[in-house]
């Protein structure tokens, strides 16, 4: 049924007489002429006689159609604005089509009913192929412009997902449909974006000032070839220009329209490409948010699985995913990650849509989650442990890391925890996600790998070995006792250092920054040695002690077993499941106390017992990584889940958005009263100022009185 709004269509013509054929029967095959107006202008092109005579034909014998000719060539501002101010007298809304343009059934009845649906509803575009912010799908996988055909399915296949309209800065000029009585009291087009280029943005923002808004209608789609109407003008030149104009009448504008792209735009829009089935492959972000330069477990884990997957993708055996990788720039010079033949960016130039996004390190950081969220239809997130947030003392180091964790944790569409222990500290820790995370909780214990000698990591890294004289010939000697961890409390080095100085057998205690006091205990610092550096201490060690109070996992369980030795490790939780997981229980002893530890220690050295030929490895953990974002990525997509993930995650960006601009606003009026104060007062004056005005800045009129009493007299 035809909509209840009378619109004139107007089609300025120039040039491209095949576009503009195709544009005029797509108007006269799509709207009901009983209703509305077609008015075709010609603007006086190159080809202006074979356009008009082949326009004349196709209008012959139409109704509510009219054919008009401009004596000179106006450009594209002058014939709109002529067509709308002269040539039609009606009191009808107007649709501006490009030559360009293809109308579909329904376009312009779902385009005349959007914009009645409120008042304040003034213009109003639709959906199309080419249509920056109107485009569907906005953005793509392959982040190359979706082809007509692609862009008309992700719009029929979305277009009930879609709300029916979006208020954006801007409507497209290529479909433009106005209120008549907007032109009627502000006019249409500036003749200052002439011949065009801007024009319709100027409108927009200008009728904002009224309080009319731009609409998307987002269930009706129009065709746009894309431009080829001006295809012989200075297009760049122009566009610099008037885009140079918009932002010095509206400095306000290039902040909305990153606003909207931010939070306006729906979540499904947003990620339509990725909705809607295609031949493209899966694209995946593997994460490497927290990569440092220091050689840890953290680092070691994500370079073996970088070299897992490059050795699965040469085999044939990841199913053609697109994998990407993203770290610090810093990262990727040292650690030369793309060796590995993946495509790699820098952490702040990711801007590019994933069907899925992993985490190979807790998610941490505020930026990191908001990448995730913004960038990542899914996400599979790792789960190691709590400790940072347990301990008081590392928690309040960053305290919005808990929130973030937590967030991570409710959002993921799956969580890898590496213990079933870390999954019920967790759920201990915060007792709001027992319902739901376990449901959505894989536990993968990870295993382990000792690359030989002259591997690719060891030659990045060759240059870490820092080995001292006593360490060097330590550890060539063999027959110590190694006890690991690093320099963090819960691992209890100085602890055990304590209980085993002065036994009559060498202590090589490696993570450890404790000075070397020259007796039977050697400290090695950790981090600083290759993986080749690190095998040999555990192979010519006679024991393993692995004191660690608390782990989500512990991976020098796995590896003492691997260079088979016998393991003396604090009785956890933890340690007791992934003993036994491995299979580790008849060559391992636990303590509690430390006043026992020596005792156990010398039992151990005494009589070493079997230890298994064979033990999970790296492989399997990252293979059982892979099947489960396969697993993923092959799950229907909840958009209702997706689309309420966006919306905590957009009100938080915004929230903080506030929040920082406030602050530096406060700092900035702060640093302003500290330069008055300074003027008038003693250096002691202006710090008790500074700490009330900053402070109490609601009371800044009470905060310049205790100035006042408190500024010693000045001198005669």
């Amino acid at each position: 049924m035809s909509s209840a709004y009378p619109t004139t269509v107007v089609v300025p013509l120039y040039g491209d007489l095949p576009s503009a054929e195709r544009c005029i029967l797509s108007v006269l095959e799509t709207v009901d002429l009983s209703v509305h107006a077609l008015l075709v202008v010609n603007d006086v092109g190159p080809d202006a006689d074979v356009m008009e005579q082949r326009v004349l034909e196709l209008l012959e014998g139409t109704r509510n159609t009219r054919y008009v000719r401009n004596a000179e060539n106006l450009g594209f501002v002058g014939t709109c604005n002529r067509a709308v101010g002269e040539l039609d007298t009606s009191e009808n809304d107007i649709l501006l089509l490009n030559s360009d343009a293809l109308l579909t059934d329904g376009a312009l009845d779902e385009l005349s009913e959007v914009l009645h649906l409120a008042e304040k509803h003034g213009v109003v575009t639709a959906r199309s192929n080419q249509a920056t912010i109107a485009t569907i799908p906005f953005r793509t996988r392959s982040g190359v412009e979706a082809s007509p055909e692609r862009s008309a399915s992700v719009f029929e296949a979305m277009r009930d997902e879609l709300p029916r309209y979006s208020i954006a800065p801007v409507a497209h000029g290529f479909c433009f449909l106005v209120r008549r009585e907007l032109i009627s009291n502000h006019g249409l087009f500036d003749t200052e974006f002439a011949p065009g280029y801007g024009e319709e943005n100027d409108f927009c923002l200008r009728v904002n000032g009224y309080g009319y808004s731009s609409v998307i209608a987002n269930r009706a789609f129009v065709g746009h070839e894309g431009s080829k109407s001006f295809a012989s003008l200075d297009q760049l030149r122009i566009k610099a220009e008037h885009e140079e104009l918009i932002v010095e009448r509206y400095p306000f504008y290039p902040a909305a329209v990153r606003h909207y792209l931010e939070n306006g735009m729906d979540t499904a829009d947003w990620f339509a490409d990725l909705l809607v089935p295609s031949d493209e492959p899966w694209k995946v972000l593997i994460d490497l948010h927290h990569m440092s330069l220091i050689y840890d477990g953290s680092v070691r884990n994500a370079l073996t699985f970088l070299s897992f997957l490059q050795a699965e993708e040469a085999a044939g055996r990841t199913g053609g995913i697109e994998f990407v990788v993203a770290a610090s720039l810093d990262a990727i010079e040292f650690f030369q990650l793309d060796r590995f033949g993946f495509r790699v960016v820098p952490n702040g130039e990711v801007d590019e849509i994933f069907d899925l996004g992993f985490s190979l390190a807790p998610i941490t950081t505020y930026g990191q989650i908001l990448r995730l969220d913004r960038l990542c239809l899914r996400w599979l997130a790792s789960h190691l442990d709590i400790i940072s947030l347990r301990a008081i003392a590392l928690l309040e180091e960053d305290f919005g890391r808990r929130q973030v964790v937590l967030d991570s944790l409710q959002y993921a569409d799956r969580v890898i925890a590496i213990s079933q222990s870390t999954l019920d500290d967790t759920i201990d820790y915060f007792p709001a996600l027992a319902d739901d995370l376990p449901s959505r909780t894989q536990v993968i214990h990870q295993g382990v790998a000792v690359p030989p000698p002259g591997s690719p990591d060891d030659a990045v890294l060759a240059h870490h070995t820092t080995l001292s004289k006593r360490q060097a010939e330590t550890v060539d000697a063999g027959g110590y006792v190694l006890v690991v961890g690093n320099g963090f409390q819960h691992k209890q080095l100085a602890a055990t250092a304590a209980a085993l100085r002065g036994r009559p057998f060498p202590v090589v205690i490696f993570g450890s920054r404790a000075d070397d006091l020259g007796d039977n205990v050697v400290p090695i610092q950790g981090g600083l040695l290759t993986d080749a550096d690190v095998h040999e201490l555990y192979r010519n060690a006679a024991l393993i002690v692995y004191p660690s109070a608390y782990e989500g996992f512990g991976l020098p369980v796995a590896e003492t077993a691997q260079h088979g030795r016998n393991l003396v490790v604090f009785d956890t939780e933890v340690s007791r499941e992934v003993v036994g997981a491995l299979g580790l229980s008849g060559s391992t002893r636990f303590f509690r106390r430390f006043s026992e530890l020596a005792e156990l220690v010398d039992a151990a050295l005494a009589d070493p017992r079997a230890v298994p030929a064979q033990v999970r490895t790296i492989d399997d953990y990252n293979r059982a990584i892979l099947d489960s974002m396969r697993d993923v990525l092959e799950r229907p997509v909840s958009i209702d889940r997706v689309r309420s993930r966006q919306r905590y995650f957009r009100a938080t960006r915004a929230y903080s958005e506030v929040a920082v601009e406030r602050e530096a606003s406060s700092r900035a009026r702060a640093d302003a009263l500290e330069a008055r104060v300074a003027l008038l007062g003693s250096r002691r004056s202006i710090r008790l100022m500074d700490g009330i005005a900053v402070r109490l800045s609601f009371l800044r009129p009470v905060a310049r009185n205790v100035r006042r009493i408190v500024s010693p007299p000045p001198k005669a």
